[in-house]
């Protein structure tokens, strides 16, 4: 092509081919660099919701699979296959024995015997049912990639489509406007590389309203529609992580009402009966005479036995809901709590109130009583500590927890580890309820840790 009045046109054709393979590249590499990176992104949620979803169901089912209670293991596994993109869920006891399956055909056989039908492509996930260290068994879910899969398709639909008018636009305007372009290939690399690392671009500046500008313009339209399109991906994701937090919300409410629901029924009916039964025990043992050949000695045994597992009754039932809780408040529970941990763990510990009994709303006394389980927990089990120091207090507007030990002190690493489920899930109780949680550690010098809940109505 020549154009009259226009010279040197070798070297106009060389740019305009030189500017073409740009932006055919940066078309590619943008396309390519955004699409494996919201793959990545939701392959990860994807994981991550699945993931959530089977380790709320472990945790749900622990006490019927140890019951053997069918029907509500049914009944939540059913649950579980009515959320979204959900292939299959099994339950399988510690001796490699199905207990309830999606499909009733599975349940009672062996998992070596087990073959899985063709599925859709999917994540096989399985999380560990425990009750304390007591492996039950484990919950396997399959979760289907379908979601990943349309998302990524629209993506890409939309990049080809971009990169179809950014690459005709580039060629179109190259031929014409080469020897304006080695300033704006600046700017444009610049902003490029800005946009291929998932940074929102600095909008290239239109000095005139001719060719240049024109260029400029262009990109600056390719980047806006980019960025708007991950965007919309990123709040696809929000969306899709506010509805499954709102689901544990709800899964983890119900687990404390069933909690609660259990420890009265244990307390209540078992304690009762087993009470009722040691008092015949002793009726029995006065009605026998003394020289009957070890009868007397066997009652002896038989009552011992009796107020052990009355205690162990009363332990399992604290540890499922403390009665304090309910009756007396927060301040009253902690304290148990803290005394309890020294018992059991030789830690000792020292708990204080500020006022002396603080009775909040429940589900917030609920949410700082468990993280403060959970911080002893993981006192007990990673600090190597030797004293705890406990308080509670409250402000004009605020409830504040904080507990602190004298052990080695948590590193960074290990609270930003997404496989601490401890840790994430006191930042979750807290975050629900409008809150914030700090955790500091020092090497050598123990580990603080600070809940703040607002306290709203009381």
């Amino acid at each position: 092509m020549v154009f009259s009045g226009i010279s040197k046109p070798g070297l106009r054709l060389k740019l305009t081919a030189l500017i073409e393979c740009l932006v055919v590249a940066l078309v590619l590499g943008i396309g390519v660099v955004s699409t494996f990176r919201e793959k990545k992104t939701l392959e990860n949620e994807l994981h991550k919701r699945g993931y959530a979803l089977a380790a709320d169901l472990a945790r749900f089912t622990a006490g019927p699979v140890l019951s053997r209670d069918l029907p509500t293991l049914r009944r939540f596994v059913n649950h579980s296959m009515a959320q979204e993109y959900v292939l299959y869920v099994m339950i399988v006891d510690n001796k490699k024995q199905i207990v309830m399956h999606s499909d009733l055909r599975y349940v009672g056989k062996d998992i070596s015997q087990y073959r899985l039908e063709p599925l859709a492509r999917h994540l096989d996930l399985l999380v560990p049912i425990r009750i304390a260290d007591a492996l039950l068994g484990n919950v396997v879910l399959g979760y289907s990639y379908m979601a990943v899969e349309k998302e990524i398709n629209t993506a890409v639909k939309q990049i080809l489509m971009l990169g179809a008018v950014a690459i005709t636009l580039g060629g179109i305007m190259a031929y014409v406007l080469a020897w304006f372009i080695a300033a704006p290939i600046k700017r444009i690399r610049d902003a490029t590389k800005q946009l291929a690392a998932g940074n929102q671009p600095a909008f290239i500046e239109i000095k005139s309203a001719d060719e240049i500008g024109a260029l400029a313009q262009s990109f600056n339209d390719m980047a806006t529609e980019l960025t708007r399109h991950r965007t919309h991906l990123q709040n696809l994701v929000d969306e899709r992580t506010k509805a499954l937090r709102e689901l544990a919300l709800h899964i983890q409410l119900a687990k404390e009402e069933e909690a609660k629901r259990i420890a009265g029924e244990i307390h209540d009916e078992l304690g009762q009966s087993l009470t009722a039964l040691k008092i015949d025990l002793h009726w029995l043992k006065g009605q026998l005479p003394e020289n009957v050949p070890g009868v007397q000695d066997k009652i002896c045994i038989m009552l011992r036995l009796i107020g052990e597992t009355i205690n162990s009754v009363r332990k399992i039932s604290s540890q499922l809901r403390p009665v304090l809780l309910d009756d007396f408040g927060l301040s009253a529970a902690m304290e148990w709590q803290a005394k309890e941990f020294s018992d059991r763990t030789g830690i000792s510990s020292y708990f204080f109130s500020r006022p002396e009994n603080i009775v909040p709303r429940q589900d917030h006394a609920v949410a700082l009583f468990r993280v403060f389980q959970e911080a002893l927990t993981n006192v007990a089990r990673h600090a190597g500590a030797t004293r705890v120091k406990a308080g509670l207090w409250e402000t004009s507007n605020t409830l504040v927890m904080e507990v602190c030990d004298n052990g080695v002190g948590i590193k960074n690493s290990q609270m930003l580890d997404t496989r601490s489920f401890g840790v994430i899930g006191m930042h979750e109780r807290v975050k629900r309820l409008g809150g914030e949680l700090e955790i500091h550690g020092q090497s050598g010098q123990g580990t603080t840790l600070r809940a703040w809940i607002p306290k709203g109505d009381m």
